[in-house]
């Protein structure tokens, strides 16, 4: 969701399509960015889930794209940090 979230505020697309029926809104509240985050930050932080380990944290750090990957979790994070701090109050 995130993904999506962040290329819709940098692009106005969805998948890189114009959003054509404009009956589909992104609808967002601090409630549900600031869960958003804190399930980003969990992954971040490496704190375990319900099961232990989170597998996607394992599977990324064996890939050879674990840095990418942590470049692209930190801009995830701070993209929705930047959209609750622009929320109104």
């Amino acid at each position: 969701m995130a993904e999506l979230y962040s290329q819709y505020l940098n692009t106005g697309t969805i998948y890189g399509q114009e959003n054509k029926d404009r009956q589909i809104q992104w609808v967002v509240d601090e409630s549900s960015l600031t869960f958003i985050l804190r399930y980003l930050q969990d992954i971040r932080d490496e704190v375990p889930d319900q099961h232990g380990s989170r597998e996607i944290v394992e599977l990324w750090q064996e890939s050879k794209s674990w840095p990418e990957w942590q470049s692209n979790l930190a801009y995830l994070i701070q993209t929705v940090e930047q959209a609750i701090n622009r929320l109104p109050q």
